[in-house]
């Protein structure tokens, strides 16, 4: 919903539901409201397109990684700045490590890491 409003930072991603769904949403990083949302079956270029272009540009937007959201970005606010969710960073990263591995261990104590959420 355009508001006219500016946003510093808006976060985007995608939620896999089960029956096969996908809720993709634009959150505001500062208050952490929802900004917007798009039904869909997976993150592909066009849904992200179509729930950007709802929305007026941030500053910056902090995304997964994801190629269809890439994409949909240099369409439709070609002059934001993207983050990489440091979140997802240490998903994909940690994946590959075993959970012994020291850095891990250190991002870990850091972050006060929880293995059992």
């Amino acid at each position: 919903m355009l508001t006219g409003e500016a946003y510093d930072e808006i976060q985007l991603d995608g939620t896999y539901l089960s029956g096969g769904w996908c809720l993709l949403t634009a959150i505001d990083g500062a208050s952490g409201d929802v900004l917007g949302f798009q039904w869909t079956d997976t993150e592909k270029y066009a849904s992200w397109k179509a729930l950007l272009d709802r929305l007026p540009p941030p500053r910056v937007v902090v995304i997964d990684g994801g190629q269809g959201l890439a994409s949909a970005l240099k369409a439709s606010w070609p002059e934001a700045r993207v983050q990489r969710c440091l979140v997802h960073v240490f998903y994909e990263t940690s994946a590959a490590r075993p959970l012994c591995d020291p850095v891990l261990m250190r991002v870990r104590r850091c972050y006060a890491w929880d293995e059992r959420s």
